[in-house]
């Protein structure tokens, strides 16, 4: 009995305190002009891995790669370029 008494006030006290109780936010709002200039880049990098003259050599590998002629960048490997952004 004394255990459905404390339920029932537990559930009182509960519902009494979520109805009561208020949200407080130290937030502010800044108004923000309606028109944004935006500025869109892009940015394109040209490679050469293979051929006569290449611009990415490869310079670090996980052991037990092959490099092949079909996957010339395999998982972890690290290479350097020399190319210009245009």
């Amino acid at each position: 009995m004394e255990t459905i008494v404390f339920a029932c006030f537990l559930v009182i006290l509960t519902t009494t305190s979520l109805a009561k109780a208020k949200y407080y936010s130290n937030s502010h709002t800044i108004d923000v002009p309606t028109t944004i200039k935006e500025t869109h880049l892009h940015f394109y990098l040209h490679d050469t891995i293979s051929g006569d003259n290449p611009t990415a050599v490869l310079v670090a590998k996980p052991n037990n790669t092959v490099v092949q002629e079909g996957n010339p960048i395999p998982f972890g490997a690290v290479y350097v370029f020399d190319d210009p952004l245009t």
